[in-house]
């Protein structure tokens, strides 16, 4: 995206979108992990959520192995069946269910909630296409454009049956719960979605983590240097991503900041 914008823009809106794009993308990564350590603790409330981040940003980190996105191509695909299943999971048992008892429905009072909701629109239906258009531009450039559009079409499955099916289920509360897992009890399809997200979680984490590491490595002039150098200096990316996880442990806080002075701005 920086490299488009230099294009029509010059390098002064290059750099501000490059810095947009990078800030993003790290609290995106920031974001799988904490979204992980969540569910665990869910799965097990035996360890703190900032103990479970720091287990799963060791197992994260691994991935800093994966040499290219081409490498990735089998693992999105996991990430997508993984986020299909959810889906479907959880519109079924809110519509099963249907409204709990004093169910609220309120439209957002005041800027604040407002805002948070259209931000939470724009992060949602953005980003997670970005592993079957990556996937497929690679091959068949001339292709991504049918790509992008089932892409989107994907999107859309998986987050407006959930959104409407939750809303009229748990009415007000479901905007006030940070992990939609929280709002149900305790089955084994539940922990069933809960482990599969997980997985998402993993192989969302390379792919935006991947960027920058390739940027990582052309600040360092070693792009072209050797697999196993580059593979632990992005060590040093997947680490911070894991401290910053650490030290703000709670996804709602992570996500609001991520669309009100990336997302928006991209």
């Amino acid at each position: 995206l920086h490299e488009v914008i230099g294009g029509l823009k010059g390098k002064k809106w290059a750099n501000v979108s490059l810095v947009v794009v990078f800030l993003a993308l790290l609290g995106l990564s920031v974001a799988q992990i904490t979204a992980s350590a969540s569910n665990l603790y869910l799965l097990s409330p035996a360890l703190e959520t900032r103990t479970y981040a720091l287990i799963v940003g060791g197992a994260f980190s691994t991935l800093c192995f994966v040499p290219t996105f081409r490498d990735y191509r089998f693992l999105s695909f996991i990430g997508i069946a993984s986020t299909l299943y959810t889906a479907f999971y959880l519109t079924i048992e809110a519509t099963t269910q249907g409204p709990v008892e004093n169910v609220e429905y309120a439209a957002p009072t005041n800027f604040f909630n407002f805002f948070t909701g259209f931000t939470d629109l724009l992060f949602m239906f953005g980003g997670h296409t970005a592993a079957i258009e990556k996937a497929v531009v690679m091959d068949r450039p001339d292709k991504y454009h049918i790509a992008y559009n089932f892409a989107t079409l994907y999107v859309y499955v998986i987050t407006l049956p959930t959104g409407v099916s939750g809303y009229h289920t748990f009415g007000s509360l479901a905007a006030k719960t940070g992990n939609a897992f929280y709002l149900f009890d305790s089955s084994i399809e539940r922990n069933i979605g809960v482990a599969l997200m997980v997985a998402h979680e993993f192989v969302a984490f390379g792919l935006f983590c991947g960027p920058l590491f390739f940027l990582w490595e052309k600040l360092l002039k070693i792009e072209h240097k050797s697999y196993w150098l580059k593979s632990f200096s992005r060590l040093i990316v997947a680490w911070f991503a894991v401290l910053v996880s650490v030290a703000f442990p709670f996804f709602g806080v992570i996500n609001s900041v991520l669309g009100a002075f990336t997302t928006t701005f991209g």
